[in-house]
């Protein structure tokens, strides 16, 4: 994009015509007005008049960039971006505005600019809707409404990890091989990871969950959760008070990252509309508990049996049962988001990880 900005404009680059998307999706051809035979449909009287007015020479120039019979043409996005902001002048702004209409229907032709060009464009964009016809101002928003939607979807691509970096066969390989070591570990039980381990979360693209493509901690039990006059405060501390009692070395359920082990996210699909594989890097530390214990703790609690909350919450941290694939990895590690699991593994694949719940008692 920079090299693209610091390129000389040429009056060849000013008059490239993209005819089928004026005539067909703009509506800017010319009508044949017995009374202003070379008006754009869809333009008003007063707004040709008030570009006549405005500047004749280049009114004279729109209108042949809008003639879909004539030779001229509109520019590409980046040199008519640098005329504008040269020269603002109406017609500069104008072919700022068609440049951008001219590119929506093209694919992946305005996320070519990168986001620092992206900014810059809709700036000119939004700059240019002063002074100009209504029905160009319209085209305007029409651009920074496409370069808000490409914005959005490419912070959206960056939050959901290096997907292209990783084959279906390594993530088979990494899912199955974090299997065998969750396994091994057993709910209740903490340890220091030797490897990298791979294991799931739902979240919901572009949330703040995943943003940057690392997953954010957590203060324990989700928000979903909460009523009018709620006792997850209450259960949360009843949980902290249980580790320090069951499992001092344990992992605090507060400000730490929680996974699940399928590709599902068991019990936990509701936090987000997608799930994604991540990476908890070899050196991290990590507690294997039922979540569904904790959830447990919470009902006893707001049934009044305070007793039944206590008795949960030891049980939590012992690694006893209480649902099914209510399982959750806690790690206080850095948790890399690799994918999207529809990307890396085929619907038969999930659905045979989503059953290994008797493997990890």
């Amino acid at each position: 994009m920079q090299e693209v900005f610091i390129m000389r404009i040429t009056e060849i680059k000013l008059r490239r015509l993209i005819r089928s998307y004026l005539i067909n999706e703009t509506g800017l051809g010319v009508g044949m007005d017995p009374t202003g035979s070379t008006m754009p449909k869809g333009m008003k009287r007063s707004e040709y008049k008030q570009l006549e007015d405005a500047d004749p020479e280049d009114f004279k120039t729109v209108i042949q960039i809008l003639d879909p019979t004539g030779i001229t043409s509109i520019p590409d996005i980046p040199p008519a971006y640098l005329a504008f902001q040269k020269s603002p002048t109406l017609m500069n702004k104008i072919l700022l505005v068609l440049a951008v209409a001219a590119a929506i229907p093209v694919a992946g032709k305005i996320s070519k600019l990168g986001s620092r060009g992206l900014k810059s464009v809709k700036q000119g964009l939004v700059a240019s809707k002063q002074g100009i016809p209504a029905n160009f101002a319209s085209k305007a928003d029409e651009g920074i409404e496409a370069i808000d939607r490409v914005s959005k979807a490419s912070k959206t691509s960056s939050n959901v990890g290096k997907v292209a970096n990783i084959s279906r066969e390594k993530a088979v390989s990494f899912a199955n091989a974090s299997r065998k070591t969750l396994e091994s570990l057993k709910l209740g039980k903490t340890t220091v990871l030797k490897d990298d381990l791979y294991v799931f979360i739902a979240a919901n693209p572009g949330g703040k969950k995943i943003a940057g493509g690392i997953v954010k901690p957590s203060k324990g039990m989700g928000k979903h959760t909460v009523k009018k006059g709620d006792t997850i405060t209450k259960a949360e501390a009843a949980l902290e008070t249980a580790r320090k009692k069951i499992s001092p070395n344990a992992l605090s359920r507060s400000g730490n990252v929680y996974l699940s082990p399928y590709p599902t996210a068991g019990a936990w699909s509701h936090y987000g509309s997608n799930v994604f594989m991540v990476k908890v890097p070899k050196g991290s530390k990590v507690t294997f508990v039922d979540g569904g214990v904790a959830s447990e703790v919470n009902g006893a609690l707001r049934a009044g049996k305070k007793e039944d909350a206590i008795e949960w919450a030891e049980d939590y941290w012992k690694g006893s049962d209480a649902t099914v694939k209510g399982e959750e990895i806690i790690t206080s590690g850095k948790v890399e988001v690799i994918g999207d699991v529809k990307e890396l593994f085929d619907k038969d694949y999930i659905e045979d990880m989503s059953g290994w719940g008797a493997s990890f008692r």
